[in-house]
C-alpha cells in the first residue's frame, strides 16, 4: 500500500490496467483533474471502475438497524462528516450524471453507469448497510 495524494497519484503514466475506487471520489475537491490523471495512470485498454454515492445530497435515513457500520461513530465525527458535506456541496453537481461528463472531458469513453448497484449489494438491512443510494461507473481509457 502507498499513502499518496488521491487526486493526482505519483505513478509513471500508463501504469494500470485498471483503476478500481469504492466511496472514495465524493470526497475529492477537484474530482475534474482527478478524473484526468487517472486516465493517465490508464493504459489505453484501460478501465475505471468507481461504486459511489452523491453523499453531499444524501437524505438522513429514516431508520438503521440496530447495529449498523456506524453505530460506534461519535458525535465528533459525524459533525466533521457534515462539515465536509457542507463545504464540498457548492463545487459539486449531481451525481453520477456529472461524474459521466467529466469523464468524458477527461478522455474516457463506454461510460456505463448503474444506479441500482446499491440495492444489489444491500438487500438487508444488516450492520453493513449503507442507506445512501450507491452507483457503480465503468468508463474506458
Amino acid at each position: 500500500f502507498y499513502i499518496m495524494d488521491g487526486e493526482k497519484p505519483d505513478f509513471p503514466p500508463q501504469s494500470f490496467d485498471a483503476i478500481v475506487t469504492r466511496k472514495m471520489t465524493w470526497a475529492l475537491p477537484n474530482l475534474s483533474r482527478t478524473y484526468q490523471n487517472w486516465h493517465g495512470l490508464l493504459k489505453s485498454s484501460g478501465i475505471l471502475i468507481n461504486f459511489d454515492a452523491d453523499y453531499c445530497r444524501e437524505e438522513p435515513p429514516a431508520s438503521l438497524p440496530k447495529h449498523h457500520a456506524h453505530q460506534d461513530v461519535g458525535e465528533d465525527l459525524m459533525r466533521e462528516y457534515e462539515h465536509m458535506k457542507d463545504l464540498l456541496r457548492p463545487t459539486q453537481q449531481p451525481r453520477p450524471g456529472w461524474d459521466a461528463e467529466l469523464l468524458t472531458l477527461a478522455g474516457f469513453s463506454h461510460i456505463t453507469i448503474d444506479t441500482g448497484v446499491w440495492q444489489r449489494i444491500y438487500m438487508e438491512e444488516d450492520e453493513f448497510y449503507d442507506p445512501t443510494p450507491g452507483f457503480a461507473i465503468a468508463a474506458r481509457a
